[in-house]
């Protein structure tokens, strides 16, 4: 359970990434919002909380389906530089039984019907590889800000 400073201040790096996203962003969001791809519900810039012990944190993801348990990711040129990082928050979330899905910028724009097949034909969350040591807390939907709450 995220702290409430804590929420507040990923409510606010969530705002100021919707007003400032890509222009890869911008398109796929397009495609995506209004249940456009599939009949499916997707956020942008969700906040997703996590709890290791000695530590409270937070990802943002850039697209988010709770339907679908599924994370969109785009990768511009500053992913180039951070991959050690992103496959670490990747690992963390698949460990929780979310899907993560990561597209290149220049993919969504020049073929973005290839990434909606690759969207809708993603295979299911598998479940966690190992159960947390106390029982997950459901995924839990707030009105100011709707985050995404996995403790472990």
């Amino acid at each position: 359970m995220p702290t409430k400073f804590l929420a507040q201040v990923a409510l606010q790096r969530c705002r100021e990434l919707r007003q400032r996203q890509t222009k890869a962003e911008f398109f796929l969001w397009d495609l995506l919002r209004n249940r456009k791809c599939g009949g499916f519900k997707f956020y942008r810039q969700r906040a997703v909380f996590y709890e290791v012990p000695g530590k409270k944190s937070f990802f943002i993801a850039d697209f988010y389906s709770r339907e679908l348990l599924l994370i969109i990711e785009l990768d511009g040129p500053i992913h180039e530089s951070r991959k050690e990082y992103d496959t670490g928050r990747d690992d963390v979330l698949r460990m929780y039984g979310l899907r993560v899905l990561r597209f290149q910028n220049e993919l969504v724009l020049a073929h973005p019907e290839m990434v909606l097949e690759a969207i809708l034909a993603s295979p299911p969350a598998s479940p966690p590889a190992s159960p947390p040591a106390s029982p997950r807390p459901p995924l839990r939907k707030r009105r100011a800000g709707e985050e995404i709450t996995i403790v472990f």
